[in-house]
């Protein structure tokens, strides 16, 4: 088969090169399904699921929206997660005191929410907990700091 690369005099990748044409994969029922036999048959490895892929590099741009705008109104993100997390060692001795092995939580604690992956339980959302919980009045006030907003 002449590729359209050849016909023009561009070299093409060994990727493409292995690349079936989009008609063997045709009778597949998604795109999503398109893409992952493409990418075998490419001899490409989907490490990471493109939803997931998305999905992750919106929570990061979200993330980091919340934490410049907080840290703009003057509440100190980053220092607070960072005071926390200098104290982790702490923190995990005072867990293995109380936590009770037996325990189950709801599901809904440690599912992904909110942008924490291990759920609400998990350390990084204790340790912006803090903070989090300042910067939640920011949008309802302009003009105002966060301590008076609050």
């Amino acid at each position: 088969r002449r590729s359209a690369a050849a016909a023009t005099g561009l070299k093409e990748t060994a990727a493409a090169m292995r690349a079936p044409d989009a008609g063997t994969v045709a009778n597949k029922r998604t795109s999503k399904e398109n893409v992952v036999v493409l990418a075998k048959e490419a001899g490409i490895k989907l490490e990471v699921k493109p939803w997931d892929f998305l999905s992750n590099i919106a929570k990061d741009a979200a993330r980091g929206w919340f934490v410049k705008r907080a840290e703009e109104r003057g509440i100190q993100w980053s220092q607070s997660v960072a005071g926390f997390g200098a104290r982790q060692g702490e923190l995990d001795g005072l867990f293995q005191q109380i936590t009770d092995p037996n325990l189950r939580y709801p599901e809904y604690y440690t599912l992904p929410f909110h942008g924490y992956d291990q759920g609400n339980l998990s350390w990084l959302a204790a340790h912006e907990l803090e903070a989090a919980t300042q910067s939640m009045c920011l949008g309802y006030y302009d003009g105002l700091s966060w301590q008076d907003a609050q």
